[in-house]
């Protein structure tokens, strides 16, 4: 599926009502025992990367999951469209396929995968979290779906360690959310 085959409305509704569904979830006491969803959207990024990438995955929605971090450590990820992320592949040294070949018969690589994300289409539910840091631009939109901003441009990814085209979810956490999402699509039929 072509993001422009995507009815980008349809993306922001998922995106939207999932956020939804994880703060009504919260405000309830649903995730009692949660850490990572204590302080929601605060600090929860990653692990609402890997619940909404499975649930966008169920309406064929393929994601890769992204994290950078900034020069002070901080750091932040999201999820971008996997058709709008360019990859790509660069042949290892002959020199290092001779060492590989010697000493690890198992790893059959024979190049390294890139990611090219600077026309990306990236999806953001957590960004929110730095409304109150100048630094982060006052980043406050609840739900972003577009090209990276400046302020997704702070985090530098600077390897394929931090692009997972995979991630694994919570499935419990994923169904308590998913019951949210069934009783709001109930409540608006």
């Amino acid at each position: 599926m072509n993001f422009s085959d995507i009815n980008s409305h349809k993306l922001l509704s998922l995106c939207t009502d999932f956020r939804h569904a994880i703060e009504k979830a919260k405000m309830n006491h649903d995730f009692n025992g949660v850490y990572s969803l204590e302080n929601f959207p605060n600090g929860s990024c990653g692990y609402t990367c890997e619940l909404l990438h499975a649930y966008l995955n169920e309406y064929r929605i393929p994601t890769y999951y992204i994290w950078g971090s900034d020069l002070s450590g901080q750091t932040h990820a999201w999820l971008a469209l996997a058709e709008t992320v360019q990859v790509y592949y660069e042949p290892l040294p002959t020199n290092y396929l001779e060492i590989i070949a010697k000493y690890d018969s198992i790893t059959q690589n024979t190049s390294t995968k890139h990611y090219n994300l600077d026309n990306s289409i990236i999806i953001d539910i957590t960004g929110d979290q730095f409304k109150d840091k100048s630094e982060y631009y006052n980043f406050s939109e609840a739900v972003y779906i577009g090209e990276p901003t400046c302020f997704h441009r702070l985090f530098h990814i600077d390897r394929s360690a931090n692009i997972c085209e995979n991630p694994i979810a919570d499935a419990h956490v994923l169904k308590i959310i998913k019951g949210y999402l069934q009783q709001h699509r109930t409540n608006t039929d």
